[in-house]
């Protein structure tokens, strides 16, 4: 097998082209550096497995080289010369090489079936795998990018893992995978262009709350990116980009999604699909996502109102009652006295009025006396 490597900044490379005679290959992670040191494969150059590249690197800025059975990389051909000499500040001493790689056939299209991806892989640049006839492919959980029409119309993968560390999944990126029925969204990713899922075999989606930018027709669109996709349910948090997404619209492109929305409490919680036992915990709105966000505004008003009407209702009873027993206690205060004070003025007006009833004893005597006289 023969690789085209462009050396890159920080002793990486871009991995633009792979010859060989099998169809199944395995790819270094790293391959020696022209003027010494390693280079570790980081990116998957545009084209790199397509049967029809548009546009391929020139040889002139290309190193070529001999990967063995037993992984071991020989550089045979650099800048375009295979021969022994100096090519600007890199010191080249390797001889003719070996088989010149136009002699085997490109590693791509229907010839390739399978091929394991290096763990020091960050990117996956456009048209990578595009049309390709492979069935199976594991993307290192090392890749933070997807680029544009990455893996569009590879029809036979039937499973779909994306790497954890995924940030950035490009236009069109699976459009045209029929054999995806499933897929997880990883919880780093943030954005997601244009048809990147359209004309695929999904008939639901969770997205979850990192996700900031959707592009038009990315869900729910068949491979015309304008014919949506009867009954497609998207899952996510209320508020989130999935939710807006669900009854987006755009003039420019002509589209107006209408997607039932259901909200789940954890969005990460629900990978790839409807899950009963996931879905214990969340609320379906069925419609629109205009109806989905009425229905939340209007629960979240309703429970806001109850609670402050009545704790505004217990506060209230609490200064009644303390208004009451100040009341009490100073009513009490007031009638002690005063009944104190009503009890004095009758026993007064008891002695006044039993002083004149009383007679005196030498006036009764005098008038006797004189009676007898």
């Amino acid at each position: 097998m023969f690789i085209d490597i462009i050396p890159l900044q920080k002793n990486t490379a871009r991995l633009t082209r792979v010859y060989g005679d099998a169809p199944c290959v395995a790819l270094p992670a790293s391959v020696p550096g022209p003027e010494g040191g390693v280079l570790a494969i980081t990116e998957l150059g545009d084209y790199c497995f397509s049967e029809k590249p548009r546009s391929l690197p020139g040889a002139d800025a290309l190193c070529r080289y001999e990967v063995s059975p037993d992984g071991t990389c020989t550089l045979v051909q650099a800048f375009g010369r295979d021969l022994t000499g100096r090519h600007g500040r890199y010191d080249l001493d390797f001889g003719e090489g070996s088989a010149a790689p136009e002699e085997l056939h490109p590693v791509c299209g229907n010839f390739v079936e399978e091929i394991t991806l290096p763990d020091s892989l960050l990117y996956i640049d456009d048209w990578v795998f595009a049309y390709d006839n492979i069935d199976h492919i594991a993307i290192p959980d090392s890749v933070v990018e997807i680029c544009d029409y990455a893996f569009a119309y590879c029809e036979n993968i039937t499973e779909w893992t994306l790497p954890s560390s995924l940030t950035y999944i490009g236009n069109a990126a699976f459009a045209g995978c029929t054999g995806m029925t499933e897929v997880v969204l990883p919880n780093n990713l943030t954005n997601i262009g244009q048809a990147a899922f359209s004309g695929t075999g999904l008939t639901e989606i969770t997205i979850p709350s990192s996700v900031e930018e959707i592009g038009y027709s990315a869900f729910g669109y068949e491979a015309d990116m304008k014919t949506a996709v009867k009954n497609f349910v998207i899952y996510g948090q209320s508020g989130s980009a999935a939710q807006r997404y669900a009854s987006d619209s755009d003039d420019t492109y002509g589209y107006k999604n209408s997607f039932s929305f259901v909200t789940v409490q954890d969005a990460s919680k629900v990978r790839g699909g409807r899950d009963s036992e996931d879905l214990s915990d969340s609320e379906e709105i069925s419609g629109t996502t205009e109806a989905a966000a009425s229905t939340d505004s209007e629960s979240k008003k309703s429970g806001f109102n109850s609670k402050y009407l009545l704790l505004g209702i217990s506060g209230l009873v609490l200064v009644i009652g303390a208004i009451l027993v100040i009341l009490g206690l100073r009513s009490g205060k007031k009638t002690e006295p005063e009944s104190t004070e009503s009890d004095s003025e009758s026993n007064s007006d008891s002695d006044s009025d039993a002083t004149p009833s009383e007679e005196d004893p030498t006036e009764k005597q005098d008038e006797q006396t004189e009676d007898a006289e």
